[in-house]
C-alpha cells in the first residue's frame, strides 16, 4: 500500500525543526545519530535521517542504556546560525536582534553584523542595530542597501523599472551622489536584466550561453523557476534539478523526461525557501552521456548572470536518471555544490571527494522501488556512514519509485544550511559569506551570449539600419536563447530587406545549425513578407521538428493562401513522418508525442490557407484515418509523467478545429467519422459538436483572401 502524501504545511510540523544529528553515548561509544523517544525505547538511526517512518537499519536501545542528558547536537554553530537565520526570515525587527545576540555570544561577530544590518531593514531607525553597528558600519549599510535605507531604495527600485539607458545613468549617479552607493554598473545591469526576466515558472526556455557550441537534435533548453521574493540585488540559492527518464523512440536516441516534467518536483519548496530552480531536459541519455557535461556547464554560467545567486548555496538533485546524473556530477563537481541530492538512482559513492570538499550529501530510496532497486544507494549510504562523511539516507517502504513530498522537504531542510566549502586538494572550509555572483568579473563570453552588462553608453547615436541587421544577423547566428530574442527583433522592426539573408539561412539545411534555422523562419513570419514564402515553403517538408514547425507558424502568419498547396505537402510529409515511427501497430511515445503534434499543428493552417475541399480530404487521409480511426498502441512509461491518452486527445481536437476551419460541407461527415472514433473522449467530442454547428451556421468570410487565418481556437 503507498503512503499518503501530507500537505507540506503538515509536514513542517511533523519533522524535526533541525536536519542536524546528535551525539548520543551508546554503550560507552559515541555515536552521530538522529534519534527519538517511542514508548521505553530510543530509537536511533545511525544513516542521520529525520524521518521517523524510516526502518532500514534503524537501532532501538531501551531508554536505560542512552541518557537522554548526555546527548548534544553535532550541529556546528554555523549550521544553527543558518536554521535560526531562516527561521527568522520574515520576522521583525527584534527577531534579528535576537539572533544578532546569539551570533555575539557565539563569538560570529560577522554575523551578528549581517543580522544587525536585517533588523534595520526591518527598522531603519533601530536605535539597538545602528549602536551595535556603530558609525562606521551603518554608513556602509546605508550606501548600498536599499532596504535599510528607504530612499536609496527608490533610487535602486526605479532603476531597475527604467527601459532607457539614459534614465538608468541618471539614477546611478544620483544613487552614487546622494547616498556614496558605489555598487559597480555591471552588477546594477545585471540586476536590470535580471529585473526583466519572468517571475514564477517558464518552462522550455532556450540555451543562450555558449549555444553556438552546445547543441541538440531538437534544440537544448531548461525550465526556470523564480520565487515571488526573488529580488536582483540580493544573492539567492541556487537548485540544479536533472529530470528521470532514459532512452525512447523507435532508434533509442529520443530523451524521455524533461526539465518541465522535473520542474513539477520542486516549485512547492522553491517558492517556500525563496530558491531559484533550474531544470535542464537532456540532449542525450542518460545524464553522463558526453554532450550533457558542456550543456551543464553552460547552463550554470547562465543562471548565474541571469540570476542574482549565491554562488556559496549552489544545490544538485535528481530523481530516478537524475538521481544517477546526481551520482556522476556531484562528485565530478563537488568544488561547486554546497550540497547534491541523489534521488532513487545510483552510482558510485565517492566518499573521498565529497569528504574532502565537505559536499554534503542526502540519498533518498523507496525500499520497495521496482524500477531502480535500493541496494546501490544502500551501500553508498555504508559507505559513508564508514567514512565519516557529511550525509543522510532516507529509505521509505511504500512509495515504490516516487519521490514523497515529505522526502523533498525534508532535502531542502537539510539543504538550508549548508554551504559551499572552498578550497583546494584537501583542505576545504566551509564558507559563511553571501558571495553574489553579480559581483564576479564579466567576461567576453558573457558580453557576446547574453549581452553586456557594463553600462551602456546612453549618449550614443542610434545604429544605422545596415549596421542593426547585421548585428541581429550575427545575434542569430549564434542560435539558442540569443537567435530567439534576434528573431523576435526582427519582427518589431518589420526589416523587409533581412527577408533574402534570413531566408539563405532557413534554406542551408546542413551547413546552419538547426536552431538557426528555427530562428530564422519566426524572424520571417514576424516579417510578414510574402517573398519569404518560397523558403518557408521549402522548410515545411524538413525533418527538423523545431525548424518545421517555426516555418509553420511562420506561413500562418503571413497568411497567404497562395502557401496553401505547400501546408498539404506538409500535411502529406508529416503522415509519412508519423508511419515512419510505427512498429506494426505500436508506437513510442517518445515518438508518438511530437508526431501527433506536428501532424495537429499541419491539419490546422491546412484548414485555414488551402483549398477547403482537398484541406476535407487531405486531413481525413493523412490524419484522421490513420492516426485516430486506426488504433495506435503506444508504449508510454507512466511514472515519467507520459499520458497517450492526453496527447490523443489534443491531437483529435485540432483534426476537429482544421475541419471547422475549412468551413466545407464534406467536413460533416468525417467528423462524424471522428467523433465516432474517439468516442468517451470529452474533449474532441466536445470540439466536434462545436465544429458541426459551425458548419451547419457558416459565418461569411472575410474580405480579403489574404488575411490572416484565425487561430482563436487553440
Amino acid at each position: 500500500m503507498r503512503r499518503t502524501a501530507l500537505p507540506a504545511s503538515l509536514l513542517l510540523l511533523l519533522l524535526p525543526a533541525a536536519a542536524a544529528a546528535d551525539i548520543l553515548v551508546i554503550g560507552g561509544r559515541p555515536v552521530r545519530a538522529t534519534w527519538w523517544e517511542d514508548g521505553n525505547e530510543i530509537v536511533v538511526n545511525p544513516y542521520n535521517s529525520t524521518n521517523h517512518a524510516m526502518t532500514f537499519g534503524v537501532e532501538r536501545h531501551p531508554k536505560s542504556r542512552i541518557k537522554v542528558a548526555d546527548i548534544r547536537s553535532s550541529e556546528t554553530p554555523e549550521e544553527e546560525y543558518c536554521r535560526r537565520a531562516f527561521e527568522a526570515r520574515g520576522g521583525d525587527a527584534k527577531a534579528h536582534r535576537d539572533l544578532a545576540a546569539w551570533c555575539v555570544e557565539k563569538k560570529r561577530p560577522e554575523l551578528a553584523a549581517r543580522e544587525w544590518e536585517r533588523a534595520m531593514e526591518c527598522d531603519p531607525a533601530d536605535a539597538e542595530a545602528r549602536r551595535a553597528l556603530g558609525e562606521k558600519g551603518v554608513k556602509e549599510v546605508l550606501r548600498r542597501n536599499g532596504k535599510a535605507n528607504p530612499a536609496l531604495g527608490e533610487i535602486l527600485k526605479e532603476y531597475l523599472e527604467a527601459d532607457n539607458p539614459a534614465t538608468r545613468r541618471v539614477l546611478r549617479e544620483r544613487a552614487a551622489k546622494e547616498h556614496g552607493c558605489d555598487l559597480p554598473g555591471s552588477f546594477l545591469e545585471r540586476a536590470w536584466r535580471s529585473a526583466c526576466r519572468p517571475r514564477g515558472r517558464t518552462d522550455d526556455v532556450p540555451l543562450a550561453f555558449r549555444s553556438d557550441k552546445v547543441k541538440g537534435p531538437v534544440g537544448v533548453r531548461y525550465t526556470a523557476f523564480v520565487p515571488s521574493t526573488y529580488d536582483p540585488l540580493r544573492a539567492t540559492p541556487l537548485l540544479v534539478g536533472l529530470h528521470g527518464g532514459g532512452t525512447g523512440g523507435k532508434d533509442g536516441t529520443k530523451v524521455v523526461g524533461s526539465g518541465p516534467g522535473a520542474m513539477n518536483f520542486y516549485t512547492g519548496i522553491a517558492e517556500e525557501r525563496g530558491w531559484i530552480v533550474v531544470c535542464p531536459t537532456a540532449i542525450q541519455a542518460p545524464w553522463n552521456a558526453t554532450p550533457n557535461e558542456a550543456f551543464l556547464e553552460a547552463l550554470l554560467e547562465e543562471a548565474t548572470r541571469f540570476y542574482n545567486v549565491d554562488l556559496n548555496r549552489i544545490y544538485l538533485t535528481g530523481h530516478s536518471m537524475g538521481g544517477f546524473g546526481t551520482w556522476h556530477f556531484g562528485p565530478l563537481w563537488a568544488e561547486r555544490w554546497a550540497a547534491i541530492s541523489p534521488m532513487a538512482g545510483g552510482g558510485s559513492p565517492a566518499t573521498g571527494v565529497l569528504k574532502d570538499t565537505q559536499t554534503f550529501i542526502f540519498i533518498f530510496h523507496g525500499a520497495d522501488d521496482n524500477v531502480v532497486g535500493p541496494d546501490a544507494d544502500r551501500q553508498a549510504a555504508k559507505a559513508h556512514l564508514k567514512n565519516g562523511n557529511d550525509f543522510a539516507y532516507t529509505e521509505l517502504n511504500g512509495v515504490g519509485h516516487g519521490c514523497p513530498q515529505e522526502v523533498l522537504q525534508e532535502m531542502a531542510a537539510h539543504f538550508e544550511v549548508k554551504r559551499l566549502a572552498v578550497g583546494r586538494g584537501k583542505a576545504f572550509k566551509r564558507s559563511d559569506e553571501i558571495r553574489s555572483s553579480f559581483l564576479e568579473k564579466v567576461t567576453k563570453e558573457e558580453k557576446a551570449y547574453l549581452g553586456d552588462p557594463e553600462p551602456p553608453d546612453p549618449d550614443a547615436g542610434a545604429s544605422k539600419p545596415e549596421a542593426e541587421r547585421k548585428r541581429l544577423l550575427a545575434e542569430l547566428d549564434l542560435g539558442g536563447g540569443r537567435a530567439q530574442e534576434a528573431a523576435a527583433k526582427f519582427a518589431a522592426s518589420k526589416d523587409e530587406d533581412a527577408v533574402k539573408p534570413l531566408s539563405a539561412r532557413l534554406s542551408a539545411a546542413g551547413k546552419v545549425p538547426d536552431d538557426v534555422r528555427a530562428a530564422a523562419a519566426k524572424a520571417l513570419g514576424g516579417i510578414g513578407s510574402a517573398e519569404a514564402l518560397p523558403a518557408l515553403e521549402r522548410a515545411l517538408i524538413d525533418a527538423n521538428d523545431p525548424v518545421f514547425l517555426a516555418a509553420l507558424g511562420a506561413v500562418e502568419a503571413i497568411g497567404d493562401r497562395k502557401a496553401g498547396p505547400g501546408v498539404l505537402r506538409a500535411l502529406g510529409f508529416q503522415a509519412k513522418q508519423f508511419a515512419g515511427r510505427l512498429s506494426g501497430s505500436s508506437m513510442d511515445f517518445s515518438d508518438y508525442e511530437p508526431r501527433c503534434g506536428a501532424l495537429g499543428s499541419a491539419a490546422l493552417v491546412a484548414g485555414s490557407l488551402s483549398d477547403p475541399a482537398t484541406a476535407v480530404a487531405q486531413i481525413r487521409d493523412n490524419l484522421v484515418r490513420p492516426s485516430l480511426e486506426t488504433r495506435v498502441v503506444v508504449r508510454a512509461a507512466a511514472n515519467a509523467g507520459e499520458d497517450p491518452a492526453a496527447v490523443k486527445s489534443a491531437l483529435g481536437r485540432d483534426a476537429a478545429q482544421a475541419l471547422r476551419r475549412t468551413g466545407h460541407a464534406s467536413a460533416a461527415e468525417v467528423l462524424k467519422a471522428l467523433r465516432a472514433a474517439c468516442k468517451g473522449d470529452s474533449v474532441v467530442e466536445e470540439a466536434c459538436d462545436a465544429a458541426l454547428q459551425d458548419l451547419a451556421n457558416p459565418v461569411p468570410p472575410p474580405a480579403s483572401p489574404t488575411g490572416p487565418p484565425g487561430s482563436g481556437e487553440k
